[in-house]
């Protein structure tokens, strides 16, 4: 006599995976709330005090990249200006305000050029930096920016009164 078991398989279960079911409708409303909410986050970042938001930042210790913009004219990079050397404001014999004022810039590769303060308003351009370090006077008071620029990954020293 053969005693003869056998075992009965129990059955697998199945992998549990966190899904839920939702219907199309519900899934592309809340898909639309998302984008609305996403352009309206842009609309506050774009609109937003810049000065405020990096005190808050720098508050509640959020390490976000501090991007600035560095003028250039020409791809010469500007690192300062001069006082006005020349600045004229006069009323003309025709009962017109004139202006005639000049800039002296001061670029990275040791040149300068004077220019008329309106060309020098139209002409400039931006590169972004990464500002990566601040350097300080014996006082405390930050003096200079290092900054890196995003393009090419140059870094510059640049007083703070020229970087926006």
């Amino acid at each position: 006599m053969t005693n003869k078991t056998t075992k009965k398989e129990e059955p697998k279960e199945a992998p549990k995976d966190d899904t839920i079911s939702v219907s199309k409708k519900l899934m592309e409303d809340m898909q639309n709330q998302v984008e609305e909410l996403k352009k309206l986050r842009n609309i506050f970042f774009e609109t937003a005090d810049k000065r405020s938001m990096a005190r808050y930042w720098a508050r509640h210790g959020k390490d976000r990249k501090s991007i600035v913009k560095l003028r250039h004219i020409g791809g010469n990079v500007i690192v300062g200006w001069t006082d006005m050397p020349k600045n004229d404001v006069y009323k003309g014999d025709d009962r017109k305000w004139r202006e005639l004022q000049r800039v002296k810039l001061l670029f990275e590769d040791g040149t300068s050029k004077e220019m008329s303060y309106s060309e020098f308003g139209r002409t400039y351009e931006y590169y972004e930096c990464e500002r990566i370090g601040v350097v300080t006077d014996e006082g405390g008071k930050s003096t200079s920016f290092k900054l890196k620029r995003l393009d090419n990954g140059e870094v510059y020293e640049i007083d703070v009164r020229f970087v926006n």
